[in-house]
C-alpha cells in the first residue's frame, strides 16, 4: 500500500471529524457561551462507536507508518489489534460526559 492509498483511507474519517468533532472542540477549547439547545444539537451528533472507530483506524494508521519508516514494513490497514479498546471507549465516555454536563 503505497502513502497515497493512506491519505485516501483517512479522508472519510476526516470529513467525519470535521463535520461533527472540530465543532465540539471549537466549542471546548474556546469555552464559547452557547445555549444549552445548540449544545444538545452538537453533542447529538456524536457517537462513542464512532469515536472508537476513528480511533482505532488512527491507531491503526500511526501503528503502520511507524512500522514502515523503522522497519521498512508494508503499510497494511486493519491489522492493528484493539487491546486499548477498553481503555478508550472508557475515557472517551468519561470525557464526553464531563464535556456535555
Amino acid at each position: 500500500m503505497e502513502l497515497r492509498a493512506l491519505k485516501k483511507a483517512l479522508v472519510p474519517f476526516t470529513k467525519k471529524i470535521e463535520a461533527v468533532y472540530r465543532p465540539i472542540r471549537h466549542l471546548i477549547a474556546h469555552n464559547l457561551a452557547i445555549s444549552e439547545a445548540e449544545k444538545a444539537e452538537l453533542f447529538s451528533k456524536a457517537n462513542i462507536g464512532e469515536i472508537d472507530e476513528i480511533l482505532y483506524f488512527l491507531h491503526d494508521l500511526m501503528q503502520n507508518l511507524w512500522q514502515l519508516y523503522y522497519n521498512g514494513r508494508i503499510p497494511e490497514l486493519g491489522t492493528s489489534d484493539r487491546h486499548y479498546k477498553e481503555r478508550i471507549k472508557s475515557t472517551t465516555k468519561h470525557a464526553l460526559r464531563r464535556l456535555h454536563r
